[in-house]
């Protein structure tokens, strides 16, 4: 007889007392088996006649596994009366999926990594939640009597914008978006954009009530006998010696200073738009610049020698998650000519190979290293046999941030999870990393106020000047 765990029986419970309720439960806790038995339970009792289970194709993957430790009546259900689909199916307004979906009278839905609808703009999101001209009348799941939203973000008080997705999943006709978003979230303009930035959250204690009593929350923490995490390790790399070929004939660094300026000399580029600086003292930081033209220019950068140096010295199985393809291509090459096994996961990766990449790395002990753009890689795979993250260049978002950090999750984990960030010095890595550390995302706001704090203390302008040409949205610092 299958035994659940005490937090996976009571999530049974709760499920089974609830026709809409969310797990939201850390990485590597096991929501999938509960929800896999309360719908199967639904399914066999007669309740539901038809069951929608949505998930990113890797954790479509985890579904498959868990069934297999299922009843062979529970099999059956699974195979005859429920139709597995993943979210890149549904995201094209109008796709023959969308159509054949729309066709079914679903009694039950399950949104696997269900902050995947946390948009309420995309597609996918419209399809499965209702469009706002239609008052959300003509969403997917609306005609669903069971609905489970499941994903590895439990409660916290960041990102709370994020839960007006599932509270719309679970309340037919539930506020607009943007009237909700105004009555919780405080606003700011982005300077020299239209958009407008959340800054911060208002009735924050009101809304988490609302989400807890339709949820369970679990850290792995909570659940688990293995040891705590490691402290992050920073490791701060400085900028390389060399001279860069033309058209630069200039250090690292010395690109990266003139960026801080708005114009790069050996490009005859200039940057007005402190959003383009931005990225470009991303991509400089990272060891690449590229033209106004896309054309791609690597340049001297001791990232990658200090990340070889890393896996080299650490006897255990590692992930290393870069932002940029290039960044992750140099580490390839390197670990390549080194010997060292590795598999790798990004944009480029063919379809097919996304669902099974990761599954190898599990399974070889031979293969030591697997590298993974982290758009790509930081949620709906395990890689837990891995006992370290290095992070090569930071993201942006703190979010897309956990949400890496928990692939390598283990409730048996005997060791201590490790965490490395290579962070380029003097650069604007550190800045986006002391955001991370406060669980909050480097914002384009954040970036512009950096800068023109930087213009004062070179004293390029005053503190009275810094406001009113922040106030104006004039970014000549």
């Amino acid at each position: 007889m299958l035994a659940l765990r005490d937090h996976q029986q009571i999530g049974l419970d709760l499920l089974a007392e609830n026709d809409r309720f969310a797990l939201l439960w850390d990485m590597r806790t096991g929501k999938t088996l509960p929800a896999l038995i309360d719908a199967t339970d639904k399914l066999i009792s007669g309740e539901a006649d038809s069951w929608l289970w949505i998930a990113p194709l890797p954790a479509l993957g985890a579904v498959h596994h868990n069934a297999l430790l299922l009843s062979k009546e529970r099999q059956d259900a699974i195979r005859d009366k429920m139709t597995l689909i993943n979210y890149d199916k549904l995201s094209r307004k109008g796709s023959k999926y969308q159509t054949e979906i729309a066709e079914v009278d679903w009694d039950g839905i399950t949104l696997d990594e269900g902050h995947k609808i946390k948009n309420p703009n995309s597609n996918v999101a419209r399809f499965i939640l209702g469009t706002p001209k239609q008052r959300y009348a003509d969403g997917l799941c609306r005609r669903a009597k069971f609905r489970r939203f499941l994903t590895g973000t439990p409660v916290s008080n960041s990102h709370l914008e994020n839960f007006w997705s599932m509270l719309s999943f679970f309340n037919d006709g539930y506020t607009d978006y943007n009237r909700w978003k105004s009555f919780y979230c405080i606003e700011r303009p982005i300077p020299g954009t239209y958009a407008r930035q959340i800054v911060g959250y208002r009735c924050a204690d009101d809304l988490l009530d609302e989400v807890s009593a339709v949820s369970n929350s679990v850290r792995l923490s909570d659940v688990t006998n293995a040891p705590d995490d490691n402290p992050d390790y920073v490791v701060h790399v400085p900028w390389s010696a060399k001279r860069n070929p033309e058209p630069f004939a200039v250090s690292t660094r010395k690109v990266y200073n003139e960026v801080l300026e708005s114009y790069i000399d050996g490009l005859d580029m200039v940057m007005d738009n402190p959003m383009a600086r931005m990225a470009k003292l991303r991509m400089i930081a990272a060891g690449a610049v590229t033209d106004d033209d896309g054309n791609y220019y690597p340049l001297a950068s001791e990232k990658v020698p200090y990340t070889i140096d890393t896996i080299e010295n650490f006897e255990g199985k590692v992930v290393v998650f870069h932002f940029f393809t290039e960044s992750g291509s140099a580490l390839c090459r390197e670990l390549s000519k080194k010997g060292i096994s590795h598999k790798t996961l990004n944009g480029r990766t063919p379809q097919a190979e996304k669902k099974t990449v990761w599954r190898d790395f599990q399974a070889d002990p031979e293969c030591k290293v697997f590298v993974a753009q982290i758009n790509s890689g930081n949620a709906g795979i395990d890689l837990y046999t891995a006992d370290m993250i290095i992070f090569m260049e930071p993201c942006l978002s703190s979010t897309d941030l956990e949400q890496a950090r928990k692939r390598i999750s283990d409730v048996n984990a005997e060791v201590a999870k490790s965490f490395v960030f290579m962070l380029t010095e003097d650069s604007i890595e550190e800045e986006i990393y002391a955001k991370l550390c406060n669980h909050e995302s480097f914002t384009d706001k954040l970036f512009v106020n950096l800068i023109a704090d930087q213009a004062v203390a070179a004293g390029k302008i005053t503190e009275v000047e810094k406001d009113e040409k922040l106030r104006e949205r004039r970014f000549d610092l």
